[in-house]
């Protein structure tokens, strides 16, 4: 976790989010909803994601709390991998991490992999350079 702190705040946009989020977003069921590719252009995956707490309301959901909708963004998509495009598509976690083929002693860092893990629908990598986030809060339901 300590290494994504890292990433997360060498990426533009990223420390904003962690100071948003207080915390590295797991984004353990949040909801993928649009997936943009370009080859001149990169990538740009958005989603809504939040904190769910250990709070439940009075009808017995979990509290959730820090509500945002999510962009990143690659300028230059260096491999990808993906499952399962649905008509709802929920991850059961995003990770950020570096990556090279060539072992750890040779990242670049700007060479960075996001992991969409799988839940239902859309799941898969997208490897990349130039990776940026942004963030737009939102009030809870």
């Amino acid at each position: 976790m300590k290494n994504e702190v890292l990433l997360y705040q060498k990426i533009q946009g990223g420390k904003e989010l962690l100071d948003w989020f207080g915390v590295v977003p797991s984004f353990h069921d949040a909801e993928i909803l649009s997936l943009h590719l370009d080859r001149s252009e990169g990538a740009r995956l958005n989603l809504n994601g939040w904190i769910t707490t250990n709070a439940v309301d009075p009808q017995g959901y979990f509290v959730i709390t820090k509500r945002a909708m999510i962009t990143f963004a690659f300028k230059e998509i260096t491999d990808l991998h993906l499952d399962e495009f649905s008509h709802q598509n929920v991850i059961y976690g995003l990770e950020l991490t570096q990556h090279s083929d060539q072992g750890e002693e040779h990242i670049e860092l700007d060479e960075l992999q996001l992991t969409l893990k799988h839940c239902f629908g859309l799941s898969g990598y997208i490897r990349g350079r130039g990776l940026s986030v942004r963030f737009v809060p939102q009030e809870p339901n």
